[in-house]
């Protein structure tokens, strides 16, 4: 999956996959879900192992919020 997301005054284009927990919650990421596979970018270069552990929780936390607003 993809999505972009507003981190900080930064446009972040976001690559990851989400492995539902179950096969009833496979379209439905808000509803549970492990994500995994998160690449981060800016102006297409990878920055992904510039965030500390507490800024990729939050940047997972909009993703998933991002997700949402799509459905």
């Amino acid at each position: 999956m993809e999505t972009t997301i507003e981190y900080r005054d930064v446009q972040l284009r976001c690559e990851f996959e989400i492995y539902p927990i179950s096969e009833e919650t496979e379209h439905e990421p808000e509803s549970g879900g492990q994500m995994y596979d998160l690449f981060i970018y800016v102006q297409e270069t990878e920055v992904s192992d510039l965030f500390n552990e507490n800024q990729i929780i939050d940047i997972k936390e909009r993703i998933y919020e991002s997700i949402e607003n799509e459905l």
